[in-house]
């Protein structure tokens, strides 16, 4: 069920980040880089703090697949979504997405490695800031005029 959910959540938004990647950053090449990094970059921490527990295993593509979510909230922070069939801002959803995986990553227990959800949703927020600084100005603009 989480993989499905990750593949739908990147299917219905990859191709808008796709496009903003290239208009606004100047590459649609940039949408693969940044799940690229999110495959690996989300994951160094459990890979540094579990790497001598050989009952530990993570694998998966979370990290990468919240990299893309976020960086559409710089985007489209008021664009709707649909949570189990409920609407939310995206803005919203962000934010909660992120304090529940920090709940989440502490409790821990369910077989999901939320650290990498969170650490892939903040690769999502810098990367597109750190590649075109604009977006940040951008982000906020959309945020305060929704």
């Amino acid at each position: 069920m989480h993989l499905l959910f990750n593949m739908l959540s990147l299917y219905f938004v990859g191709r808008s980040i796709e496009m903003a990647f290239a208009m606004v950053l100047g590459s649609k090449w940039y949408y693969p880089l940044l799940y690229l990094l999110g495959l690996i970059l989300p994951d160094l921490y459990n890979y540094f703090k579990y790497k001598d527990f050989s009952g530990y295993s993570s694998i998966g593509a979370s990290g990468a697949v919240s990299a893309v979510l976020f960086s559409c909230v710089l985007f489209a922070p008021w664009q709707t979504i649909y949570v189990f069939l409920i609407p939310c801002p995206f803005i919203v959803y962000a934010v909660l997405f992120l304090i529940y995986s920090v709940y989440m990553s502490k409790r821990g227990g369910d077989g999901i490695d939320h650290r990498a959800h969170f650490f892939g949703a903040i690769l999502g927020l810098i990367f597109p800031i750190i590649i075109e600084p604009q977006v940040l100005q951008i982000f906020l603009r959309q945020l305060l005029n929704p």
